[in-house]
C-alpha cells in the first residue's frame, strides 16, 4: 500500500477517512456493533479449471498450492484494485487499512487432542500466486507441530496464569487502547483480530462451510468461509449433461465499511480471479488507492 505521512486522528493500522459521504459518516452510529451490521453471502465456485492451473503452476514453480491460496491471492488482488473493501471501523469511526493481511487457524497436529493456534500473514498489492503461497506454506511449517510456537500463543499462555477479573481487565484494556489508536505495536502484530479478513477451512476438515460471526474485539471486517469439495450435474442448452467440481464459500462482511453496490462488484472481481487463476500469476498493472482518505 501506498506510504503516506500519518496525519492526526489516524491509527497506527489505519487513515481516517476524511471525504466520506454524509450517509457513510453517520451509519456507524446507527449500527454502531459488527453483530449488527453483517450482511452473509454465499456463492459456489467452479474448481474445474482452478484445479488444473494449479497443478500446472506447482510442478513449474515447485509449489504446492491449493485452492485456499487462490482463494486468498483472489482477495488480495481484489483488495489492490478495489480497496475499499480494506476498511474497518473503531469508535464508530472509518478507517483505510495500511496493509493486506490474513488470519487463518492452524492445527499443529491432526488429532483432537493437538491445540489449534492463529496466524497473521501480511501481503503485498502486488504479491501473486506464486508469493502468495510461499507466504502461506512458510507459516504453515512454522507453525506444525505440538512443540511449535508463535507469539500469540507465548501472549495467551502467559495470560492464562492470570485469575479471571484480572484477564477480563486486562482485555478490556487492551480494547480501550484499541478504541484510542494507542494499542501496543506488538499487540497489533500477533493479533490475528486485526486483520483485513479472517478465513476458516473447513474444507480441509471435510465438512461444508458456515457463515461465522464477526469479532467485536480488532478490526476484522470480512469473514471467509470455504466449504469442501462437491460435484454435481449440470444440464447443459443441448440437453447434454456435464459434470463439475464446486466448492461452496460462504462471507460475513460488515456493510459499514463500503456500499453494497461497490461490496458487490469487489466480490464479481473476486470471482473473476478464482474462475481464471491464470491472472494471478503476474502482478497487477497498477494499485488502486482508497480515493476517500
Amino acid at each position: 500500500m501506498k506510504k503516506t505521512r500519518r496525519r492526526i486522528f489516524d491509527r497506527p493500522d489505519g487513515k481516517l477517512l476524511r471525504k466520506l459521504s454524509h450517509n457513510g459518516k453517520i451509519i456507524p452510529f446507527v449500527m454502531p456493533r459488527r453483530v449488527d451490521s453483517t450482511n452473509q453471502y454465499n456463492q459456489n465456485i467452479s474448481i474445474d479449471n482452478a484445479e488444473k492451473v494449479l497443478k500446472e503452476v506447482n510442478e513449474e514453480h515447485n509449489l504446492s498450492a491449493g485452492i485456499m491460496d487462490l482463494v486468498i491471492t483472489a482477495m488480495v488482488r481484489t483488495i489492490s484494485q478495489m480497496p475499499k473493501v480494506n476498511r474497518f471501523i473503531v469508535g464508530k469511526k472509518i478507517y483505510a487499512r495500511n496493509d493486506i493481511s490474513v488470519s487463518f487457524a492452524v492445527k499443529k497436529d491432526m488429532n483432537e487432542n493437538s491445540e489449534t493456534t492463529e496466524v497473521k500473514i501480511h501481503f503485498e498489492p502486488t504479491d501473486t500466486l506464486s508469493d502468495v503461497s510461499k507466504k502461506i506454506r512458510s507459516v504453515i511449517v512454522e507453525n506444525k507441530g505440538d512443540h511449535a510456537e508463535n507469539d500469540q500463543d507465548v501472549f495467551t499462555k502467559i495470560l492464562r496464569y492470570f485469575p479471571g477479573f484480572l484477564i477480563t481487565f486486562i482485555i478490556g484494556f487492551i480494547k480501550f487502547l484499541d478504541r484510542l489508536g494507542i494499542m501496543p505495536k506488538f499487540v497489533y502484530k500477533i493479533s490475528p483480530f486485526h486483520a483485513s479478513f479472517f478465513l476458516v477451512n473447513l474444507g480441509s476438515l471435510r465438512i461444508d462451510s458456515v457463515y461465522h460471526h464477526l469479532y467485536e474485539i480488532g478490526t476484522v471486517s470480512w469473514f471467509v468461509g470455504l466449504g469442501k469439495k462437491k460435484s454435481e450435474n449440470i444440464i447443459q442448452r443441448d440437453g447434454s449433461v456435464k459434470r463439475r467440481k464446486y466448492m461452496e464459500i460462504r462471507y460475513s462482511i460488515d456493510e459499514r465499511i463500503t456500499d453494497g453496490y461497490y461490496a458487490a462488484n469487489a466480490l464479481r472481481l473476486m470471482t473473476k480471479y478464482m474462475n481464471n487463476p491464470k491472472i494471478l500469476l503476474d502482478p497487477p498493472k497498477e494499485v488502486v488507492e482508497d480515493n476517500e482518505i
